[in-house]
């Protein structure tokens, strides 16, 4: 009897290191679970698997103002290939909260300049949209500034013809166990969070109203006043329909003052205030 009140204690210390020891290692389980997820979809992304592409970056996404086109496979595929080339990431740490079935990996991630792109995007959808507008009444506008599909064609452009920096970023990556206790299913949760960060920040950037300065906005805009020729002059400028009449003495004056515009049209800008 005095053997066993003796050990008993002994016995308790042992069942609790137990108990610590499975908790530690069910843990470490865990994260090791949550991990190779995590490495396997960045992986896909990294390599460019498409189908996880658009699962996890939807490309209606980019640009959700956009006219709908159906026919984008080609163009989608090409801008996230070409988007993702520098793609990288190191996942710095992994917490697991098995109480509520959750857990979160804090990557570190590695894209191309995410807002040199929507800059330069910005400031060539400006110019195609000018250009449209001077073009409007010549009967040769598309009004492809407002589809889908011109919007990746710019990019597409922009991949292809220009050197991006790499850029680095912190990101979040949610999981929630779909499984059980016995047997974890470990799944990425896809946010619009997530979607944003998983292209360095290129959606809100693409989004954002003032990713052009004013003094940029300005440039572009005179610099592509600058380079239309009489006929898309006339039409911006609203000289069309002066120009259309049975008057030949009017069109000939409309003509002359619309070419004397653009051949005196020059600027700088003085200063900038905001």
């Amino acid at each position: 009897m005095n053997i066993v009140k003796r050990l008993m204690p002994l016995l308790c210390v042992l069942l609790v290191l137990f108990a610590v020891s499975v908790t530690s290692s069910c843990s470490r389980n865990n994260e090791s679970s949550v991990k190779d997820v995590v490495k396997n979809k960045l992986d896909q992304l990294k390599n460019l698997n498409s189908e996880t592409t658009q699962k996890y970056i939807p490309y209606k996404e980019l640009f959700p103002d956009a006219t709908e086109n159906t026919n984008l496979s080609d163009e989608i595929n090409e801008v996230f290939s070409l988007f993702f080339q520098k793609f990288d990431y190191e996942i710095l740490d992994v917490s697991v909260d098995a109480a509520n079935n959750s857990a979160t990996a804090s990557v570190k991630l590695t894209t191309i300049d995410a807002q040199a792109l929507a800059r330069d995007f910005a400031a060539e959808l400006l110019r195609t949209r000018i250009t449209e507008a001077a073009q409007a009444q010549t009967g040769s506008i598309k009004d492809s500034s407002k589809s889908l599909e011109a919007h990746y064609l710019i990019l597409n452009q922009l991949l292809k013809n220009n050197e991006y920096d790499s850029a680095e970023t912190n990101c979040s990556i949610p999981l929630v166990n779909t499984g059980s206790d016995k047997k974890e299913k470990w799944e990425i949760q896809c946010t619009n969070s997530l979607e944003n960060e998983l292209v360095g920040g290129l959606i809100a950037d693409l989004a954002d109203p003032d990713i052009l300065s004013p003094e940029n906005t300005l440039t572009v805009y005179l610099d592509t006043l600058e380079k239309l020729d009489l006929k898309e002059m006339s039409s911006y400028l609203g000289v069309v329909n002066i120009m259309n009449t049975d008057d030949p003495a009017k069109n000939s004056i409309a003509a002359a003052l619309v070419e004397q515009v653009r051949k005196n049209f020059k600027y700088h800008t003085i200063n900038e205030q905001i």
